[in-house]
């Protein structure tokens, strides 16, 4: 190239990139784009799928909890300790409830038994069921049962993370034993 005078040039030559390199370049920037969105999508249906099982470990948690209220309003009122806390494989518990409600009364109740867990009575995808056992005269085992999204095992053995489900279980006692 040749210079006339202080800055100016003759024949310029331009540097430009080959077909080759510029399909290359748009395939990596695509991969590398479409690898973030991926990560996003997962991050957040995990984030998601955790949440629920946080909400579902609370519900059984309060269903337990709530047993255990009502035991030791039974026992402040000088009433038996399991008054209202009857030997039973179907129940429900509300937090306004004042006993544990069993049967087999389908209003209570929504898919495969399980309960409505919503102050509002809307139905959530969250169910909860209580199972009662008697294990003496004076204890109770109460195992408080929380699926979400529709799925409903009936038994401590299928309900796991995988199935949906939650719980939570206490063996109670009256009081004074």
């Amino acid at each position: 190239m040749k210079k006339i005078g202080k800055n100016k040039k003759i024949g310029k030559q331009y540097a430009a990139f080959s077909l080759i390199e510029v399909m290359f370049s748009i395939v990596l920037v695509s991969t590398g784009m479409l690898s973030v969105i991926a990560l996003a999508g997962s991050s957040m249906l995990a984030s998601a799928d955790a949440r629920n099982q946080l909400i579902a470990v609370e519900l059984a948690q309060e269903g337990v909890e709530l047993v255990r209220n009502i035991r030791d309003n039974n026992w402040q009122k000088s009433l038996a300790s399991f008054n209202g806390i009857d030997d039973n494989n179907n129940c429900r518990i509300d937090k306004d409830s004042t006993a544990v409600v069993c049967g087999s009364d389908t209003s209570l109740y929504t898919k495969n038994g399980f309960y409505v867990h919503s102050s509002t009575g809307v139905g959530t995808k969250f169910r909860r069921k209580l199972i009662v056992q008697a294990v003496t005269a004076d204890t109770r085992r109460i195992i408080s049962l929380v699926s979400w999204n529709n799925v409903a095992p009936t038994s401590v053995p299928a309900c796991d993370l995988d199935n949906k489900c939650v719980y939570a279980e206490v063996t109670l006692s009256t009081w004074g034993k």
